[in-house]
């Protein structure tokens, strides 16, 4: 019997939205039958759960910028991520609605129109399969929230904060006033459409020594890239469902697949992308998780949905024919 350990970790997973899931899958069947273990239902705490040695937030736009290769592992820059979004303005409060992908015309003037203005301060902006990557020479003490935990909220609440706080309620102040008038916007405004804003996250330098008790990592996220190349793992693509190649890096003591897809549908409330997701993941990896625990060809699987528990399963778990069959709606508090 191979002694692998696979941890899925996909945050999302289970939501309110498991209502509109009715049928018994292996979804159903693994949680039903798994031995439950508290965790901290915060996507940062388990990032540094995964990755030991992270002392502040989670400095998102200098782990992607080593992902894509822009920068290398003893950079000691400061980073940020700059996300394109859409705001909905009222008389009380501006709200992000939306993280958007601009159409290739669009985001090279919004590009252009960004990097020109944010270089009269020396902050160079990089692109890099449309996401974007600003190198922070200055004013780096602020802390900045995550482009999907300010989604459907009053920005305000939401803006940088800390020492360096007021360089960057200006520079937002001002790069609204800038895309307001750009030819992006009006463009929007002739379809009726959202205005575009920018918003600011991530920022920080590459972590030192991190660890991890990981062999191998499958992930697409560059922020987990990044991490396990800091942690001297390298991370290999998350395949839409295991390969022939999958089975055989088996070997490996213990193994993580990474995919925060699922998170991102459900900050957005994108409810038909997210059942489309889950079903994906019932069909093309949990199926055959499962089979690969009956078949001994993994030892342990755990699960980490993001939502507070762990949920672990061996080949013994799957024989525990007392555990009745929940609907998923039992494993959403």
């Amino acid at each position: 019997m191979k002694k692998t350990s696979i941890t899925l970790w996909v945050p999302g997973l289970i939501s309110p939205y498991l209502s509109h899931i009715t049928e018994q899958g292996p979804l159903a069947w693994l949680l039903s039958r798994a031995d439950k273990q508290s965790t901290s239902n915060s996507l940062e705490d388990n990032i540094k759960a995964y990755f030991s040695g992270l002392v502040d937030g989670i400095p998102s736009g200098a782990l992607g910028a080593l992902s894509q290769g822009l920068i290398t592992i003893n950079d000691r820059q400061t980073w940020c991520l700059i996300h394109p979004v859409e705001c909905m303005v009222t008389h009380q409060a501006v709200f992000v609605s939306d993280v958007v992908s601009l159409q290739s015309a669009a985001h090279a003037q919004l590009i252009k129109t960004l990097s020109s203005f944010l270089n009269l301060d020396n902050l160079i902006l990089h692109v890099i399969n449309e996401a974007l990557y600003c190198q922070v020479p200055h004013h780096t003490q602020v802390v900045m929230n995550d482009v999907f935990d300010v989604l459907h909220q009053n920005m305000v609440h939401y803006l940088p904060s800390g020492p360096s706080q007021a360089y960057w309620l200006r520079l937002v102040t001002e790069c609204q006033m800038l895309l307001q008038s750009s030819i992006v916007n009006q463009e929007r405004m002739k379809l009726n459409l959202p205005l575009v804003n920018i918003w600011f996250s991530g920022i920080g330098r590459l972590p030192n020594q991190l660890q991890t008790a990981f062999d191998r990592i499958y992930t697409n996220e560059s922020t987990i890239q990044g991490l396990s190349l800091c942690a001297a793992r390298s991370a290999e693509a998350l395949e839409t469902k295991p390969s022939k190649l999958f089975w055989q890096n088996c070997q490996d003591k213990h193994v993580l697949l990474a995919d925060f897809n699922l998170y991102r549908n459900l900050k957005r409330q994108d409810v038909a992308t997210w059942l489309q997701t889950v079903k994906h993941y019932e069909s093309n990896w949990l199926m055959p998780l499962m089979m690969a625990i009956k078949n001994n060809d993994i030892q342990r699987l755990t699960l980490n949905f993001g939502q507070g528990n762990l949920f672990n399963i061996t080949k013994r778990n799957l024989k525990y024919f007392w555990r009745k069959i929940r609907p998923l709606t039992y494993f959403e508090a």
